[in-house]
């Protein structure tokens, strides 16, 4: 499979089975820039984090239409980028009027973790 967000067209029998969906979408990586090795700052590039979104959001929605009703859906990335997390939360919900927000959270690096953010969503039944 070369591009997840083709599933739920290539794959109908999947639609509204998983009670389970966990999202961990590509990103700009900004929560692993403090940890330790310099290289990680240098293949990092800010116009990632305005593209990122646009793929964030289709991962996202392609999973909405694979989740059955009462279903859970996770999205983490490993970036602080608002536009990457909040934002595509934000939007998600607008646009998918049948899913609620549950929880999010931004967890910043502490010497076990790197950095990331999560948000938890449900799907009406």
């Amino acid at each position: 499979m070369d591009d997840a967000r083709k599933i739920p067209y290539t794959h109908p029998e999947l639609l509204e089975i998983f009670n389970k969906v966990l999202v961990d979408a590509p990103c700009s990586n900004e929560g692993l820039i403090c940890f330790a090795e310099p290289e990680s700052l240098e293949k990092w590039n800010p116009k990632q984090a305005k593209r990122l979104p646009q793929l964030q959001k289709g991962l996202i929605s392609a999973g909405i239409k694979m989740l059955a009703p009462g279903g859970k859906l996770a999205y983490s990335t490993c970036t602080y980028d608002p536009r990457e997390n909040e934002g595509v939360v934000e939007w998600t919900l607008k646009k998918h009027p049948e899913m609620e927000l549950i929880e999010q959270k931004r967890m910043v690096p502490d010497g076990l973790f790197t950095g990331f953010f999560v948000a938890l969503m449900s799907k009406s039944r």
